[in-house]
């Protein structure tokens, strides 16, 4: 998970943007509308809108959304958030907190996983 709220970090257990796999990319949610964090408008994210992943050579990936689900943080599926949808051999992970915010813990109960595959 990155340290900065603007920042997205790659999961390096996972495929590179561009390679067969599946990439995994999370981020971080503010709380707060007066925030900024790199994915607070993940959850506008719907089936069949198209993400854009630009790699630090300026290569851009173009993936359409297959699924958002919203899971509790103890039931993510790392198995199928590793792996690219059936009938893709390039796919794409995107990941953040929703739900209820702890911040005793500094947590929130719910993940948000949007799954896509590159087009």
């Amino acid at each position: 998970t990155p340290s900065n709220l603007n920042d997205t970090a790659w999961y390096d257990g996972s495929a590179k943007p561009g390679q067969e796999g599946q990439v995994f990319i999370d981020g971080h949610t503010s709380f707060s509308n007066s925030i900024n964090a790199a994915f607070n408008d993940l959850p506008k994210l719907r089936e069949g809108n198209q993400v854009v992943v630009e790699t630090g050579n300026g290569t851009k990936f173009t993936y359409k959304i297959t699924t958002v689900k919203t899971v509790d943080a103890s039931k993510v599926d790392m198995g199928e958030a590793l792996n690219p949808p059936a009938g893709s051999k390039k796919g794409l992970t995107l990941m953040t907190c929703t739900g209820t915010f702890n911040y005793r813990t500094q947590t929130a109960d719910k993940r948000l996983v949007v799954y896509a595959v590159q087009i």
